[in-house]
C-alpha cells in the first residue's frame, strides 16, 4: 500500500467541508470582526494544530522532576533523552517523549512571559498547567481542586459583566457552590471595591473570582487580595480576556497577589483555542494538576497545546512588537469608545481601559417606540459586515433581552485598523442602527421581543463601506474568489431560488398569481411605493425533496438589483412597508445565478416564448406595492358574506349508544346529545384524567381537510397563524378571523403532507366555519375591509372529514398520565410504539391500534402533559372506544363526559369561545392569553389589519383563581379591586375536587394584575347590576393563580388527586 489506506485519490476539490473553511476565509476577510473574545491566530501558532502530535493520546503529566526544576531540558534533546528515559513520565500511555518535550516547552515560554511582569516571581518558581481544553474546563478545575460542594464563592453578576463559570445558575459552578454575586456602583457604573470588601464580610467566602467577560475596565487585583486575606479567602484571578494585554504589560498583572490565575489563549493572548492555570504554590499546583486529569478531563490536546507552546516562543521572540500590539489594542478601544460617544452611543460603564467596550442602546434613538436590543442590533451590523456582539447589562432580565453591544479591537489591531478608519466604521454603525424602525412582535415561545427594519438602501452602503475598509487593511491577504457576473440569455439572467418556502415566497414579492401547473408567468417586482423594480417572468422547476425550486429570469441590467432584493426580503430585515412593520417575507429563499449557458434547452425556450405584458393583479391577497396600487385602480370587489346557516335537527355521534348503555347522563351541546357525565361522577372522571386517564368522545368536533397545490398559502390566508410553519406531522392552534378582526372560531390545525391540511373546528362553529371557507374559496365575499377585491389563492379541494365516505374520521380523546402506556399496548408494532412514544407536543403520526388504522395527536383540551387525540374511521370507533377502555382499565382509564372536560380545561386555563374568547365580552386571542398565535409576520390574513387595530390599546386580561368551599364565583359575577370597585367578571367557573376546591377564570381590566398567591375579591353580584359596593355577605375570597398551570403544578396533579382518591375509597 502506498498511500494513506482509504481516501488515497481524493484531492479534497468537491469537499463540503473545504468549502466551508474558504468561506470562512473570506467572511473573515470581507467583515471586521469586533468581538472581544476572538482574535487572529498567528499562522506559525495554528499550524501545530494540524501536526501530528494531534494523533497521540497522552493522559497524565511530564516526569515532575522535569516539568518544574529542569525545564530546560526539553531544549537539550540529548539531555532530554538521557532524563526521560532514566525517570520516565506520569503518563498512561508510552511513545510520548515529544508529547513531554513540547508541554514543557510550553510552560517555560509562559513562566518566562509572566516572570518579565512587573512584581512576578522567577519563572522557576510559577507553575504552569496547559491541558484544559477551556477557560471554563480551567475555572472548574479550580474549584475542584480548591473546594468543596456547597462552599461560598463570590464572583462578578453575570448581568454587570461576569462569567457563567462565576457562579451563575446556569452553569455548574452556580449548582455546585453557594453563590454570592457583587456587581457595580449603580451611579458611577463602576467597581466599588469597599462595598465588595462589605460583601465579602458578610458572606465569608471560601473563594473570591476576580475577572470578567463584558466588564471593559481593569481589576485592582492588590484590592481583591487585600479583601480576601482579611476575610481567609482564596482568590483566583481569572483573566481569559486580559491576558494578553497582562502580558504586554498594557493590563496590571494578578500573579503577584491572586492563588490561582486562569486565562485562554485565544483572545486577547491572540494564539489557539485553550487554556492555562497558572499558580506560585506548589501545593496548589499539586491539587490543580489532578483536577484537571483525572478530575474533569481525559487526554490533553496535545496539538493544541503544541500550538500555545509555539505562540509563547513567538511572544518572547518579539516581546516589543507583542507589546506594541497590546497598547495599541487599548488605545484603539478607548478611541473606538469615544467616536462612538460622538455618533450619540451611551458607553455602559463609562468607558474602558481594556480592549473592549459596550454600548447602552436603551437610550440610543431609533425609529419607534420599541427600544432596540443587542440581538436585532448585531444581526443587522452582521448584515452590514460589522460583526459584534449582543451583551446583557444591569437590569436586563435575561441573556434573551439583551440591550447592550459589546466591541473588541484586538482583531482589527492586528489587521492594521487607522484612526480615519475607526471613525468610519463608528459613522456606519450609527448609519445602520440610526436608520432602525423597531416594533414589538409575540414570539412563538409566547414572549415579546423587539424587531427591526432598515431600509436595502442604508444596508447596502453600510455593507460596501465595510467591505472597502476591510480591502484597505493590510493583513491578511486577500482570499481567492471567484465572483463573475453571469452571462445572459434574450436580455435575461438567470436566477434559481430554493427553499421550502419559495411558490409563497414568489406569491408575496410578484404581481401575477402563480399557476399550479408549471406554465411561465410574466409578472412586476414592485417596492413599497409602487415603483417597479423590474418585470420578471417566473416558473416553477421540479422540486427536490422537500425543497421548491423556481426559475426566476430579470433582465440582465436589474439582476444584481433583483438579487440584492430577494435576498434582503429573505433575510427578513428590510423596510418594505413602513407602514408595516411586523410583515415579512416568507423564507428562508436561497437565491442562486446560474450560467444561463448551462440551462437546459427546455429553460431556455422559456425565456424565447414568454412574451407578452406582465401580469399585475390586484386582486391577490397581497404583494409588496398593492397597497399603492390597488388605491389608484380601485377595482370591483364582491359583496360582505352573509351567513347561510339552518338550525338542524339534535344530533348524535356515533358513540351516542355506548355512552347511554354505560348509564351517561346526555345532554343537548352544541346541536349533538353529549355525555355529560357518567354514574361515577364528574369528580371521578376529573380525578382519573389526572392520575389515570379519562377518553373522551369528541366526534362532533368538525374535521375539515384543505388540499392542493395552493393548499399552503389558502391556509396562509385563512386562519390568524403561520400554516406554513408546520412540517407533516404537526400542529398548531390557531383561529378564524372575519374580516373585522373578530374571531369565527378557534381551531387546531394539522398538517398531513406537503399539499394535504385537516382543521379541527369546534362543534358549535361548526356550520359558521364551513360556510365561510366556501364563500372565501369560491370568491363571492370580500375578505378585507380596507381592499375588499382580494381574494385568496386557489383553487383548494375542501371536504367535511365526518362524511367523507372510506376517508372519513372520527376523534376521540384520550387524556391523562396512563395515556401513553394505554396506546403503545395496543400498538400492533415496535414501530408504533416508538412513534407513540416520542411525539411532542402537537406533533401527530399514522400508526396502527389494535389492527386499526389510526392518526394519534399529541394534543387535548385538559392540559396534560400526557394527552393524545385519536382520529379514525368512523365505523371503527365504537369498537376502539371499548378495546382501549379495556386495555387501560388495570390503570385506571374511565370514560369521560363533558362535564370533566370542563373542569379540567378551566384548571388548565384554557379558553372556550364564547366565555374567554369573543362571545358577549368580545374577548380577542390575545386577551384571552394567546397574543402569540396570530402571526403577523404573515404580509396578509383574514382580519389581520383589524385584529391589529383591536390590539393596538389597552387589553384586558383572564385570572385564573381558585377557591373553597360552597360560597362561590360563577360567570358573571364580577371580580373587585382592593377599593372594591368592580374591575372584571366571572367567565367560567367549575368544581375540581371532592374538598369543593373549585377554579375560576375571570376578565379583568388591564391594570388588575395580581401576582400568583395574591388575595383576590370577587361579589356574587352579577356584573350588570353591580351599581355599587356589595354587602359584606357576598364576598367571596379567592387566590390568584399563574395565567397557566407551570410544569410543576401540572406534575403535582396526579399526587393531589390520587391522595383525594385515597382519602374517599371505603
Amino acid at each position: 500500500m502506498s498511500g494513506y489506506p482509504f481516501a488515497a485519490r481524493s484531492d479534497g476539490r468537491q469537499s463540503a467541508v473545504n468549502s466551508v473553511c474558504d468561506a470562512e476565509r473570506h467572511r473573515q476577510w470581507r467583515t471586521l470582526v469586533m468581538i472581544p473574545s476572538e482574535s487572529i491566530c498567528h499562522p506559525q501558532s495554528a499550524a501545530p494544530l494540524a501536526g501530528e502530535l494531534g494523533n497521540i493520546y497522552a493522559e497524565g503529566l511530564p516526569q515532575p522532576l522535569l516539568s518544574h526544576d529542569a525545564r530546560q531540558a526539553a531544549y537539550d534533546v540529548p539531555r532530554f533523552a538521557s532524563w526521560r528515559t532514566r525517570l520516565s513520565d506520569k503518563r498512561f500511555y508510552k511513545g510520548t517523549e515529544n508529547a513531554d518535550r513540547v508541554e514543557l516547552i510550553a510552560h517555560d515560554g509562559i513562566a518566562r512571559a509572566f516572570g518579565r511582569l512587573e512584581g512576578s516571581p522567577e519563572p522557576d518558581e510559577i507553575y504552569v498547567n496547559v491541558q484544559a481544553l477551556s477557560g471554563a474546563a480551567a475555572n472548574l478545575s479550580v474549584y475542584e481542586a480548591l473546594l468543596k460542594p456547597g462552599d461560598r464563592i463570590m464572583g462578578l453578576e453575570l448581568g454587570h459583566g461576569g462569567h457563567l463559570t462565576h457562579g451563575s445558575p446556569f452553569n455548574l459552578s452556580g449548582r455546585t457552590y453557594e453563590v454570592h454575586s457583587y456587581g457595580i456602583d449603580e451611579a458611577t457604573r463602576r467597581l466599588d471595591y469597599e462595598r465588595i470588601r462589605a460583601m465579602a464580610r458578610e458572606v465569608r467566602p471560601r473563594m473570591i473570582v476576580g475577572g470578567a467577560s463584558a466588564y471593559p475596565w481593569d481589576f485592582d487585583w492588590a484590592a481583591l487580595r487585600d479583601i480576601a486575606d482579611e476575610v481567609g479567602a482564596l482568590l483566583l484571578a481569572d483573566v481569559a480576556h486580559l491576558a494578553g494585554l497582562v502580558v504586554g504589560g498594557a493590563a496590571a498583572n494578578p500573579l503577584p497577589h491572586a492563588d490561582v490565575v486562569t486565562f485562554t489563549t485565544h483572545k486577547t493572548i491572540c494564539g489557539p483555542r485553550g487554556a492555562v492555570i497558572l499558580t506560585t504554590d506548589p501545593a496548589i499546583a499539586r491539587r490543580i494538576d489532578m483536577a484537571v486529569f483525572p478530575g474533569l478531563q481525559g487526554g490533553p490536546h496535545m496539538n493544541t497545546i503544541a500550538g500555545i507552546a509555539r505562540h509563547f516562543e513567538l511572544i518572547l521572540e518579539d516581546y516589543e512588537g507583542f507589546r506594541e500590539l497590546q497598547r495599541a489594542t487599548v488605545e484603539n478601544t478607548r478611541r473606538f469608545g469615544e467616536l462612538l460617544s460622538e455618533q450619540g452611543f451611551t458607553l455602559e460603564y463609562g468607558g474602558t481601559n481594556t480592549h473592549m467596550l459596550l454600548v447602552d442602546l436603551k437610550s440610543f434613538p431609533v425609529k419607534g417606540t420599541t427600544p432596540l436590543d443587542g440581538e436585532i442590533a448585531s444581526r443587522l451590523l452582521e448584515l452590514a459586515g460589522v460583526v459584534c456582539n449582543k451583551n446583557m447589562l444591569a437590569g436586563d432580565a435575561d441573556g434573551g433581552h439583551a440591550s447592550g453591544l459589546r466591541f473588541g479591537l484586538t482583531w482589527l489591531t492586528q489587521r492594521g485598523v487607522t484612526e480615519g478608519q475607526l471613525r468610519e466604521i463608528a459613522d456606519i454603525v450609527r448609519s445602520v442602527l440610526g436608520s432602525v424602525h423597531t416594533c414589538t412582535i409575540w414570539s412563538p415561545a409566547g414572549e415579546r421581543r423587539c424587531r427591526g427594519r432598515v431600509r436595502a438602501e442604508v444596508l447596502e452602503s453600510a455593507a460596501v463601506r465595510t467591505e472597502a475598509i476591510a480591502r484597505q487593511l493590510p493583513y491578511p491577504p486577500r482570499p481567492e474568489v471567484a465572483d463573475e457576473p453571469p452571462p445572459a440569455h434574450n436580455g435575461r439572467a438567470a436566477l434559481l431560488l430554493r427553499g421550502d418556502k419559495v411558490r409563497l415566497a414568489l406569491g408575496q414579492m410578484l404581481s401575477a398569481r402563480l399557476p399550479a401547473d408549471r406554465t411561465p408567468v410574466r409578472a412586476r417586482m414592485f417596492n413599497c411605493r409602487g415603483e417597479e423594480i423590474d418585470d420578471v417572468i417566473a416558473f416553477e422547476a421540479p422540486s427536490v425533496g422537500r425543497e421548491e425550486r423556481w426559475w426566476l429570469f430579470p433582465h440582465a441590467g436589474q439582476a444584481h438589483a433583483v438579487v440584492r432584493w430577494v435576498r434582503g426580503l429573505s433575510e427578513g430585515y428590510l423596510l418594505f412597508d413602513e407602514g408595516d412593520l411586523q410583515a415579512k417575507i416568507d423564507g428562508p429563499t436561497v437565491v442562486e445565478p446560474v450560467d444561463v449557458r448551462s440551462l437546459p434547452a427546455d429553460v431556455k425556450a422559456v425565456l424565447e416564448d414568454c412574451d407578452g405584458e406582465p401580469e399585475v393583479d390586484l386582486t391577490k391577497p397581497y404583494f409588496i406595492g398593492q397597497p399603492v396600487l390597488y388605491a389608484a385602480a380601485r377595482p370591483a370587489a364582491p359583496e360582505p358574506h352573509v351567513p347561510a346557516i339552518e338550525e338542524g335537527p339534535l344530533r348524535r355521534t356515533v358513540l351516542h349508544s355506548v355512552h347511554v348503555e354505560a348509564g351517561a347522563k346526555m345532554v343537548p351541546f352544541a346541536g349533538w346529545e353529549m355525555p355529560v357525565q357518567y354514574p361515577t361522577g364528574i369528580f371521578a372522571e376529573h380525578r382519573a384524567v389526572r392520575t389515570a386517564a379519562g377518553l373522551f368522545d369528541v366526534s362532533h368536533m368538525c374535521a375539515l381537510e384543505v388540499s392542493g397545490v395552493h393548499a399552503q398559502a389558502f391556509l396562509d390566508g385563512l386562519v390568524a397563524s403561520c400554516v406554513s410553519r408546520l412540517d407533516p406531522g404537526e400542529a398548531q392552534y390557531s383561529c378564524i378571523l372575519s374580516p373585522d378582526g373578530l374571531a369565527i372560531d378557534d381551531v387546531f390545525v394539522y398538517r398531513l403532507d406537503r399539499e394535504r391540511f385537516m382543521i379541527v373546528a369546534n362543534a358549535a362553529n361548526a356550520d359558521r366555519v364551513k360556510d365561510w371557507i366556501h364563500a372565501v374559496a369560491s370568491g363571492r365575499c370580500a375578505i378585507d375591509e380596507e381592499m375588499p377585491a382580494r381574494r385568496l389563492d386557489g383553487p383548494v379541494r375542501f371536504r367535511d372529514l365526518r362524511d367523507a365516505g372510506e376517508d372519513s374520521l372520527a376523534g376521540l380523546a384520550l387524556q391523562g398520565p396512563a395515556s401513553t402506556a394505554t396506546l403503545t399496548a395496543l400498538a400492533d408494532a415496535p414501530a408504533g410504539r416508538r412513534r407513540i412514544r416520542n411525539l411532542s407536543a402537537n406533533q401527530h403520526a399514522v400508526v396502527t391500534l389494535a389492527g386499526m388504522p389510526v392518526r394519534v395527536a399529541r394534543t387535548g383540551y385538559t392540559g396534560e402533559i400526557q394527552g393524545f387525540e385519536v382520529y379514525l374511521h368512523p365505523d371503527r370507533a365504537v369498537e376502539f372506544w371499548q378495546t382501549c377502555l379495556e386495555a387501560g382499565r388495570a390503570q385506571g382509564v374511565v370514560p369521560a363526559g363533558l362535564g370533566a372536560r370542563d373542569s379540567t380545561r378551566i384548571e388548565a386555563g384554557f379558553p372556550l369561545f364564547g366565555h374567554e374568547l369573543e362571545g358577549d365580552l368580545g374577548l380577542s386571542m390575545t386577551e384571552a392569553g394567546y397574543g402569540f398565535v396570530p402571526r403577523f409576520h404573515v404580509p396578509f390574513f383574514i382580519g389581520r389589519a383589524a385584529y391589529m387595530r383591536r390590539t393596538d390599546g389597552p387589553l384586558r386580561g383572564i385570572l385564573r383563581l381558585s377557591g373553597q368551599g360552597r360560597k362561590t364565583l360563577r360567570a358573571g359575577h364580577v371580580i373587585l379591586d382592593e377599593g372594591g370597585r368592580a374591575v372584571g367578571q366571572v367567565t367560567s367557573f367549575a368544581y375540581v375536587h371532592e374538598d369543593l376546591t373549585f377554579i375560576a377564570l375571570a376578565c379583568v381590566e388591564e391594570e388588575f394584575r395580581p401576582s400568583p398567591g395574591d388575595t383576590v375579591r370577587g361579589a356574587r353580584v352579577p356584573a350588570d347590576a353591580c351599581t355599587g359596593a356589595p354587602e359584606p355577605r357576598a364576598i367571596v375570597d379567592l387566590t390568584a393563580l399563574r395565567r397557566f398551570p407551570s410544569i410543576e403544578e401540572k406534575e403535582g396533579w396526579s399526587t393531589r388527586y390520587a391522595e383525594a382518591a385515597a382519602v374517599t375509597t371505603p
